[in-house]
């Protein structure tokens, strides 16, 4: 949407689409896409409207996060958490054995927030990630995060 209120749509093809992400830039869009296969994520450079799918493997979660460089994404698929560029290369993994990982932002020091599934109580995971090479990211241990540990006493 404009300013002015213009809308203007961002794909051209009807589908299922969710868990819109604009990029910490505000010049792209991440969301959720549903294929013949399952969801893949998308990426759209708002300013030259071009479409680009970085994931093709049919995916179990619906949620992503922009790494604070704009340029990458995570995500999960049902049982891990995934690094990606946002227009090419290949998937890095950054934890798995997990259970329906949920990503929901990355704070400017690498840290991901994400939500497992719960049981009642609000359940926030904290993984740090090195990206000082970010086509490289280096992930450390998730674990709870202190407001959940508290929660849980």
């Amino acid at each position: 949407m404009s300013p002015g209120g213009k809308v203007t749509p961002v794909m051209d093809k009807t589908g299922i689409y969710g868990a819109p992400r604009f990029s910490p830039d505000s010049k792209k869009l991440a969301f959720i896409a549903s294929g013949g296969k399952g969801f893949h994520v998308w990426a759209v450079d708002l300013d030259k409207r071009t479409p680009v799918q970085p994931t093709c493997q049919g995916m179990q979660d619906r949620e992503l996060a922009w790494a604070r460089d704009s340029k990458h994404l995570v995500y999960g698929d049902g049982t891990a958490l995934w690094w990606i560029r946002d227009g090419s290369g290949q998937p890095q993994r950054l934890a798995d054995k997990l259970q329906d990982p949920r990503p929901g932002s990355m704070a400017p020091d690498g840290r991901l927030a994400f939500a497992p599934p719960s049981n009642g109580l609000p359940d926030v995971w904290a993984m740090p990630i090195d990206i000082s090479e970010p086509e490289h990211p280096k992930p450390g241990a998730p674990e709870p995060s202190s407001m959940t540990r508290q929660l849980s006493k």
